[in-house]
């Protein structure tokens, strides 16, 4: 594995983290049209446009290859919270979907 594929894998793995810290569906391209997962796609969104907007909070936790932890993810997001003054999601609820 090359370090940018290492590196795409980490981004993976952290825009997941945040979407699932929020309560939303983790997208997956092959179930495209069910409904949870048009909620999924918009998380992805979300998380990717916060990580990009604050490259510069975790693109060292990526080089030095941290592991990709809900800790991490909610570290990072309070980070955003403080920087934007806001969530990088919006916090959604869907029934059965947090037990």
């Amino acid at each position: 594995m090359t370090t940018e594929d290492a590196h795409d894998k980490w981004y993976c793995q952290m825009w997941m983290e945040i979407v699932k810290l929020y309560g939303y569906p983790v997208y997956r391209e092959n179930d495209v049209g069910d409904p949870e997962q048009e909620m999924g796609f918009h998380g992805m969104v979300m998380a990717i446009d916060a990580l990009e907007r604050l490259r510069e909070v975790w693109i060292d936790w990526c080089l030095e290859d941290v592991p990709v932890t809900p800790q991490l993810a909610e570290d990072f997001s309070r980070i955003y919270y403080e920087l934007e003054g806001g969530h990088p999601i919006p916090s959604f609820w869907m029934p059965g979907a947090n037990q």
